[in-house]
């Protein structure tokens, strides 16, 4: 990971900025004369703060991008909404700490402090950009947090994709519908968290002592959870990889890729093309796949149940007796595929909507594609399905006891 501090020309602190926090040290200590560093405007981009005292300090909102503060300790003070994206913050101090908001992408927080400190959101209006519109995630996309003590911290909502925080200290941490998408947390205690609702779809667990954690309704797709301590963990309603320790080690290399490939928005890893490829009565149970490349493979008795199955190409598959059960398929294509006694229960079928490079809908959609497919004893028995496209598919014997049925085309009978 190649950070922006590696060839940062630092900038010397202020005289100004130096005499506040002259003045803060004797504050601290109690001698006449002291002031406590205030300021709700402060501007320390590309500053070194190697190893300072700024604790108890009033800066929301400062600005200390691409600074170097090693070491600096930083406990008790008020950082509510303030940037430290690219910043240098080896061994830094925030415990107890109020950084509701704070913006640490691509930060190396490896080894820092951050027993007890407040991560939840902000409702921040400067490097968020955001105006109001609503409470801020702390961000903490792509830092390091390598070895960090986050003990006790509160990261409600807070957002860690892409994370890295190998060996690193969660124990009993407020983790409520925290993003740890693609998070790397091998090692990692978050013994006795509580995870509920939770993201770590993609993230590598090998190691990881998830023992009294309550996972209830987290999102778990891709994640091998065998190499994991599951010790009292509350899987309750968790979708989850099944049976992962069973897959081949080249099919999970290739889920493990496509993970990255989504969590990146195709920046890193490799989207899966098993196209042509036989994965006979493999458990893929859910697997995030969206995107994935099906066409022509061999898939008969595979098991899709619970996965996501957004634009996946299973265009002309043998997916006779294969299992969708509880599946979310939007936009999927099975045109030609047959699809004989295949299941479909209770899952959901939709058009896919389009939207473009700025996430803005375009007004497009692509619908769920049956065109030609063999659905011969297919049920769909209490599947949702809207907008899907059947025509001169072959629907000898298909069920669809209890189906609700939207705005179809080419449903006989």
């Amino acid at each position: 990971m190649t950070m922006a501090f590696e060839n940062t020309e630092f900038k010397t602190v202020p005289e100004e900025l130096m005499a506040a926090i002259k003045s803060h040290h004797t504050f601290l200590t109690g001698r006449p004369g002291g002031l406590r560093l205030k300021n709700d405007d402060l501007d320390a981009s590309h500053c070194r703060f190697d190893y300072m005292s700024l604790t108890q300090t009033i800066l929301p909102c400062a600005e200390f991008s691409e600074s170097s503060c090693i070491g600096t300790d930083f406990s008790a003070a008020d950082l509510y909404g303030s940037n430290f994206a690219w910043a240098n913050l080896q061994g830094a101090i925030f415990s107890k700490t109020d950084i509701r908001g704070g913006n640490f992408v691509m930060a190396d927080l490896t080894g820092a402090t951050m027993v007890n400190a407040d991560l939840r959101p902000g409702q921040i209006v400067r490097w968020s950009n955001k105006s109001g519109d609503g409470p801020v995630s702390t961000n903490l996309d792509s830092a390091n947090l390598d070895d960090a003590n986050l003990k006790g911290a509160d990261l409600e909502d807070a957002n860690l994709k892409n994370t890295r925080a190998i060996g690193t200290m969660f124990a009993d941490d407020d983790m409520h519908a925290t993003n740890l998408a693609g998070a790397v947390l091998d090692g990692a205690d978050l013994s006795g968290s509580k995870l509920r609702g939770a993201v770590l779809a993609g993230a590598s667990v090998n190691g990881t002592n998830l023992s009294n954690c309550d996972l209830s309704g987290a999102n778990l797709r891709n994640v091998d959870l065998s190499k994991a301590t599951l010790h009292n963990t509350n899987l309750d309603g968790a979708i989850t990889l099944e049976n992962a320790a069973d897959l081949p080690d080249d099919i999970a290399e290739i889920i493990r890729q496509h993970s990255q490939w989504i969590i990146s928005d195709g920046e890193i890893g490799e989207r899966a093309d098993f196209e042509g490829k036989d994965l006979k009565n493999l458990a893929l149970t859910g697997c995030d796949l969206r995107g994935a490349m099906f066409a022509n493979a061999q898939l008969e008795g595979t098991q899709f149940n619970q996965c996501e199955l957004m634009l996946v190409n299973f265009a002309g598959a043998e997916l006779s007796r294969a299992s969708f059960v509880g599946a979310t398929l939007r936009g999927t294509n099975f045109a030609k595929a047959k699809l004989v006694e295949a299941k479909f229960h209770g899952a959901r079928l939709d058009v896919a909507e389009i939207y473009n490079a700025q996430q803005q809908r375009t007004g497009k959609s692509i619908p769920v594609i049956f065109n030609g497919a063999v659905l011969q004893g297919t049920d769909f028995s209490r599947a949702k399905i809207s907008g899907a496209n059947f025509t001169d598919s072959i629907q000898f014997g298909t069920i669809w006891n209890h189906a609700k049925i939207e705005n179809c085309t080419g449903i006989l009978g």
